[in-house]
C-alpha cells in the first residue's frame, strides 16, 4: 500500500447528526487572509500590498478565496482541510491537469498548489484560473424545460469525451511532475478516507476489479461498525461495578419483547418479580436501548452477510454479461452548485469541483448526473399549475419567494421532478446518438450500478437490513 503522511494539523471533527458517522470536520485553525495574500505574493514574486483576497465560499472541505492582483488578474485559492493528507490535493491536481490537456471541458487551470501544510497559510492549497460564469443553482429549479435540455446535451457532451478516454485501474490520477505520467494511486472518495478511516490498514487502492473496490469498502465499513461496538461495550464498562455482568444482548432482548403488556389505559404498568411497578414508557425506552445495541451485532452480521455474496453476486454478473473491466474518470456530483453557466447564452462556463473524482469501472461511470435526480418515483405527468396554492401573507413579500411567480414552493418542486423525469430520457437518447458505446455500457452495467448502490448503503443500519434481503 502507498505510504502516506497522516498529521492533519487544524483538522478537528464535530459532532453532526446527520454528517457521516455523526462527525463533520471543522476548521481548528482559521485560514487568515493576510497569510493568503503572502502566499499569493511569493508564488508571483510580488508584494503582499498588491493582493487582495475575498472569501467566496465553504464547502465540506475547503474555503474559496477570490484573489486579485493589481493588475487586474483574478484567481480563486481553494485552502483545504487535511482530511486525506497530500492526497487528496495531488489527485484533484492531477485530474485538472488531465481534463485540460486531454478534453475540452471547461475546467480551472491549476496554477500552483502545495499539497503539504508547510506554507504561510498553513493548509494544503491549490491556486487556480477564476473561472467565468455564474452558479446554475439558482437558476435550475424555475429555468424554461427547452434551456434546460440545452445544459444537458452539454453534459452529456463532457461525459461522452471523458468516456473514451479509458483507464486499466480503479483509483484516482496521480502526475509525476518530472516526467508528466500519469499513474493510478489510491481512491480519493470519502468511504475510503473519512474521519477514522483514513488510519485503518485497508486497501484504499488502486484496485484491478470492481469486485476488489467493493470489497474493500465493505471492510472499512465493517472495521467502522466494529469500533463502534467495542466503543458501546467500554463505555458501558466504565459505569459498571466489579459485581455487575454484561447481559446476553439476544437473549435479553428477546425476552424484554416476548413480555406482555396491559391495554385499556393511556399509562400502562407491569408488575415486575419484586413488586415494583413501571410506566410503560420507561420498558419502552429500555427495550428500545437493548435493540440499538444488538441492532450494532445485527448489522455487523449483515455486513459480513454481504461479503460472502459478493464474489457470488458479481461472478453472475460475469456469467451474464462480461464486464468491461476498464475504466473512466467519474465525476459523482454533477449538482448545479458545480456547474458555472452564462445566463444568457446558457452555456456552460466550467464544471468544478473535482476533489474526489477517481477512475471507476464504466459500468459506474455510465450513472446519471445527479442534477437530474428525481426523487423516489419518476413523475411522468407535468404538475398542473391550477392545483396549487398561490403565496399569501408575508409569503409574497419574502425574497426567497421572488422566483416562484405567486405559487408555493411544492409546485417547483413536483415541476422540477417532472422536468428531471423528461430530462433524464433525454440524456440518454443524446448519449445514444453521440457515444453509442456508452449506451451500451450503461444497458450492461446496470446491475453492477445496483450493487454498488447497495454497498454504499450499509454505512446506515436500517439501510444494511434491506441490503442483506436483497441478496437473499
Amino acid at each position: 500500500m502507498e505510504s502516506l503522511t497522516l498529521e492533519q494539523p487544524g483538522l478537528r471533527w464535530d459532532d453532526e447528526l446527520f454528517a457521516p458517522h455523526g462527525v463533520a470536520p471543522g476548521w481548528e485553525i482559521e485560514p487568515e487572509i493576510d497569510a493568503i495574500r503572502n502566499e499569493v505574493a511569493k508564488i508571483f514574486s510580488t508584494s503582499a500590498r498588491h493582493m487582495k483576497v475575498v472569501f467566496l465560499a465553504q464547502g465540506a472541505f475547503n474555503r474559496v478565496y477570490r484573489v486579485e492582483d493589481n493588475q487586474d488578474h483574478v484567481y480563486a485559492m481553494r485552502v483545504s482541510l487535511p482530511v486525506y493528507p497530500q492526497h487528496k490535493t495531488l489527485a484533484e491536481v492531477a485530474t485538472l491537469v488531465y481534463l485540460e490537456a486531454k478534453t475540452t471541458i471547461p475546467t480551472p487551470r491549476v496554477l500552483t498548489y502545495s499539497a503539504n501544510c508547510s506554507n504561510e497559510i498553513g493548509f494544503e492549497y491549490i491556486l487556480m484560473t477564476f473561472m467565468p460564469g455564474m452558479s446554475l443553482q439558482p437558476l435550475w429549479q424555475h429555468m424554461r424545460y427547452e434551456n434546460k435540455l440545452v445544459i444537458v446535451k452539454q453534459l452529456a457532451a463532457y461525459n461522452a469525451e471523458l468516456f473514451k478516454h479509458k483507464f486499466n485501474l480503479i483509483g484516482s490520477l496521480r502526475l509525476d511532475k518530472e516526467t508528466m505520467k500519469y499513474s493510478m494511486s489510491q481512491m480519493a472518495e470519502l468511504d475510503f478516507f473519512y474521519y477514522r478511516r483514513i488510519h485503518d490498514p485497508i486497501s484504499k487502492g488502486p484496485f484491478d476489479t470492481a469486485y476488489e473496490m467493493l470489497e474493500s469498502h465493505l471492510q472499512h465499513v465493517l472495521a467502522e461498525m466494529k469500533r463502534c461496538s467495542v466503543e458501546v461495550d467500554d463505555d458501558d464498562d466504565s459505569s459498571m461495578t466489579s459485581e455487575d455482568k454484561k447481559p446476553d444482548l439476544e437473549a435479553e432482548l428477546g425476552e424484554r419483547t416476548s413480555r406482555s403488556y396491559g391495554k385499556g389505559s393511556d399509562v400502562q404498568t407491569q408488575t415486575h418479580s419484586d413488586g415494583n411497578k413501571t410506566r410503560e414508557g420507561d420498558e419502552e425506552s429500555e427495550r428500545n436501548e437493548v435493540a440499538e445495541d444488538a441492532g450494532e451485532d445485527i448489522q455487523i452480521d449483515h455486513i459480513k452477510r454481504i461479503l460472502q455474496h459478493l464474489t457470488e453476486v458479481i461472478y453472475d454478473l460475469e456469467e451474464e454479461a462480461p464486464i468491461d473491466k476498464r475504466t473512466v474518470l467519474t465525476h459523482t456530483d454533477l449538482n448545479a452548485n458545480n456547474i458555472l453557466v452564462d445566463p444568457e447564452t446558457l452555456k456552460i462556463t466550467a464544471v468544478i469541483d473535482w476533489e474526489m473524482v477517481s477512475a471507476l469501472p464504466v459500468g459506474l461511470a455510465t450513472q446519471i448526473p445527479c442534477l437530474l435526480k428525481y426523487g423516489d418515483k419518476a413523475r411522468h405527468l407535468e404538475p398542473v399549475r391550477e392545483e396549487y396554492s398561490n403565496l399569501e401573507g408575508d409569503e409574497i413579500d419574502d425574497p426567497e419567494n421572488a422566483l416562484h411567480e405567486g405559487k408555493n414552493m411544492l409546485y417547483w418542486i413536483h415541476l422540477e421532478e417532472h422536468h428531471n423525469t423528461i430530462l433524464e430520457r433525454a440524456y440518454k437518447q443524446e448519449m445514444r446518438r453521440i457515444c453509442p458505446k456508452w449506451m451500451e455500457a450503461y444497458k450492461h452495467g446496470e446491475g453492477i450500478r445496483d450493487i454498488y448502490e447497495l454497498v454504499q448503503k450499509t454505512d446506515s443500519w436500517f439501510d444494511t437490513r434491506r441490503v442483506a434481503a436483497w441478496l437473499q
